[in-house]
């Protein structure tokens, strides 16, 4: 098929002049108008994105990768291998309809044999035939919690957490299924050896949950660390002093690696996420949800996870671990076509920053700068050395044709996406 008549996302501008033909699954652009292909698709004016790469998430719909299904009724998590059967293939569904072509699954801190219960399950599922084609692809598992710094743990269980160790890994990730890991560079060099291990595996190795120093971080990144897990959130350590550089926070903004961020407007204030992306450049910057199983979810109130209390906000915005006092985020209720609409909100309004002013900018020019944070430029650092090659995250000839049709209401400062046909490898998983 054509599409043909939208506003196509390519090479960080709005095209009005190119049409996209899908063919074996891939694209193939042509000049707008051009009489080629099969059936021609009118887009009627409405936006041709890249389709969206979550790339951070541990659940939604009340099912929770490390956990299983959630019951409200009870309180309790059921893990069964049956769950995991049944809900995988809902869960890509269902992120699909947020715009989502591909995902990554990641676990807590939780215990070693459940980790390795959970990416067997994965395994299964990815290797079962119909990944791709229920919804979301899923690319692989991403382990969180069981490398990073125990006394910033968070919403995390520290009775899991563990120092680096490759024996360790290998046996958390026995199926192979893990394609991205968090290993905080606290450790020195028992870090650096984790992390240019994985590295020379292919596997993305990010920081999160961190109270490095500037000289640890730049030691990690020396050996292949790519990037920061939910940047300014975790917590994540930072100095204002001259000794080692600073602290973690000092490292991310000045050196050439890539940041999260969660993108809900709780986890970090819109002002600072204006001086993040003024500071890192729209090309280092990831959109990520982190989400868990509240999201896209209804009747979650109070729960227990990992040995943790937990509570959904009234607003519905956030959750929070229950009696901790600054409060503790867990992890969000967000998806990704919330998180894109956010961005762009914030992006087309002035702004005082905490760092820097920022001016509003038009409307095309913001969208490809979103589309970047939420598609491009994950899958850049999932490919920069050695990593994933998606062949996807961008419309360009070739590439599969992972995209997302939609509409964009509202005015500057609020609006809103609305996602209306999704296609994945060509094939249209939401829409009529």
């Amino acid at each position: 098929m054509r599409l043909t008549n939208g506003k196509v996302i390519r090479g960080g501008a709005v095209r009005n002049d190119l049409d996209v033909l899908i063919e074996d699954g891939r694209i193939r652009l042509l000049r707008a108008g051009e009489r080629q292909g099969g059936p021609a698709v009118d887009l009627a004016g409405a936006y041709l994105l890249p389709g969206f790469v979550e790339i951070h998430t541990h659940g939604a719909g009340l099912f929770e990768f490390t956990m299983g299904q959630y019951d409200p009724r009870t309180g309790e998590f059921d893990g069964s291998e049956e769950v995991y059967a049944r809900e995988l293939p809902n869960y890509a569904t269902r992120r699909a309809r947020t715009g989502v072509t591909g995902l990554y699954l990641g676990t807590w801190a939780s215990p070693i044999e459940r980790q390795k219960f959970c990416f067997g399950q994965l395994r299964r599922y990815m290797d079962g035939g119909t990944n791709g084609s229920d919804g979301s692809m899923i690319f692989g598992g991403l382990l969180e919690g069981t490398f990073i710094n125990a006394r910033m743990a968070g919403a995390q269980n520290p009775d899991f957490v563990f120092e680096p160790d490759l024996a360790l890994f290998e046996g958390v990730n026995e199926t192979g299924v893990v394609r991205l890991a968090n290993v905080t560079p606290d450790y020195g060099e028992a870090s650096c050896a984790l992390i240019e291990s994985l590295s020379r595996r292919g596997i993305s190795v990010g920081a999160g949950h961190t109270n490095a120093t500037y000289d640890q971080f730049t030691d990690a990144i020396g050996a292949g660390l790519k990037y920061c897990i939910h940047f300014l959130n975790g917590p994540i350590g930072s100095s204002h002093k001259t000794f080692n550089g600073g602290g973690a926070v000092e490292a991310v903004l000045r050196e050439d690696i890539y940041a999260e961020l969660i993108c809900d407007g709780v986890h970090v204030a819109p002002a600072y996420v204006r001086d993040v992306l003024a500071r890192k450049g729209f090309e280092r910057v990831m959109a990520v949800t982190d989400a868990m199983f509240s999201s896209q979810a209804e009747g979650v109130e109070e729960f227990a996870i990992s040995g943790m209390r937990g509570r959904v906000d009234p607003s519905g915005r956030f959750v929070y671990v229950v009696d901790r006092d600054p409060i503790t985020l867990f992890s969000s209720v967000l998806t990704m076509d919330q998180a894109f609409s956010n961005l762009l909100s914030w992006l087309t309004q002035p702004t005082e920053g905490v760092w820097y002013r920022h001016e509003a900018m038009a409307l095309d020019e913001a969208v490809a700068a979103v589309s970047r944070c939420c598609s491009t430029n994950i899958v850049e650092m999932l490919r920069r050395k050695g990593g994933d090659d998606l062949e996807t995250g961008e419309i360009r000839d070739g590439g599969w044709a992972d995209l997302v049709v939609g509409r964009i209401d509202g005015g500057p400062g609020e609006y809103r996406l609305e996602v209306r046909d999704v296609y994945v490898r060509g094939r249209k998983v939401v829409g009529s």
